[in-house]
């Protein structure tokens, strides 16, 4: 399927309650060969097997489900009630799926699937774990609350004073630098290895295939920290630590090598005549060491608040907790 559909290719038929999900099961055809002999395609369009309707026998009473993939999106009960259910799915294709099942009665906002009450202007998350129940009316029963995560500013000003001696070192140092080669960084980074010893630079340095060490970087960004593959995280916690201790000492011996890394990790690329070069002014580089701080020390620093029932939620302080429970 390609990125500019409205709907998936599957023709999926509207289904309103329990007894026409189970006259739709009831005159579809299973598929008679193959590895998926027996399976009942939902969709019209019955080479897309992800789309499965399946009859079930539950503790809550007899039910039909349709099935997207291998999550069973739409649960219709004898009883009435409609469940939801996209696990941690919150993608287009599962909005695409409960809308040609159900209808127009969803949007994604935030990356996050919200059904909308009928004649209301109400919307309600489908919860990753607990999911949705509808009564047989459309409307939510017992639905849980949203939360976001808001700063705490006095704990955030106290983390600022504690790294305050080296911010302020970082960022007097940043005015006076001028613009890199990559030669040189590589030069400069080398001639630190020998002046602080390779110990020191274990566990923020990344290692090569030959068991030398790379240049450090620090990464930020909801994309970085997604992807880290569990690299990043543990070096951010070091260099943090030791950029704690250089501050409660206040020596500029131990400052300058972390004011290496955080500046060659917040600098900018740029092509000139001569190659790439590395820029960072000092604003720059308080912004970077600002979000380093709130993605290391997020669990601390934010308070998780109630949101109203009914609502869109836009959490802009969700990112810091990518890979990180709350």
């Amino acid at each position: 399927m390609t990125w500019g559909r409205t709907s998936l290719p599957d023709n999926l038929p509207r289904l309103r309650n329990y007894l026409e999900a189970l006259h739709r099961y009831d005159k579809t055809e299973p598929l008679r060969a193959g590895d998926d002999k027996g399976l009942v395609p939902l969709g019209w369009n019955r080479r897309y097997k992800r789309s499965q309707i399946l009859k079930v026998e539950t503790l809550q009473g007899n039910a039909i489900f349709c099935r997207f993939w291998k999550t069973d999106v739409v649960k219709f009960y004898e009883n009435g009630t409609v469940h939801l259910d996209v696990g941690c799915w919150h993608s287009p294709t599962t909005l695409m799926f409960l809308e040609g099942v159900l209808g127009d009665r969803f949007t994604r906002y935030k990356g996050k699937i919200y059904y909308k009450q009928p004649a209301t202007d109400k919307y309600f998350l489908i919860h990753s774990k607990e999911g949705l129940v509808l009564d047989d009316g459309g409307s939510p029963i017992n639905p849980l609350p949203e939360y976001a995560k808001m700063l705490n500013r006095a704990r955030w000003k106290d983390l600022n004073q504690k790294v305050k001696p080296f911010s302020l070192y970082a960022q007097d140092m940043a005015k006076f630098l001028e613009s890199r080669q990559a030669t040189d960084l590589v030069d400069e980074f080398e001639s630190l290895i020998r002046t602080y010893g390779e110990e020191y630079w274990v566990g923020i340095c990344p290692l090569a295939k030959d068991g030398n060490l790379r240049l450090p970087f620090l990464g930020v960004g909801a994309r970085a920290t997604r992807y880290d593959r569990g690299n990043m995280t543990p070096t951010r916690g070091k260099f943090l630590d030791r950029m704690l201790e250089a501050s409660r000492t206040n020596d500029p011996e131990k400052m300058y090598p972390l004011f290496f890394v955080l500046h060659a990790s917040a600098s900018e690329q740029r092509w000139t005549g001569n190659g790439y070069v590395s820029e960072c002014n000092p604003d720059r580089l308080k912004k970077f060491l600002t979000e380093l701080l709130k993605y290391e020390f997020c669990e601390g620093l934010f308070d998780k608040v109630v949101q109203p029932l009914g609502t869109l939620v836009a959490d802009s302080n969700a990112k810091y907790f990518i890979n990180r429970t709350f």
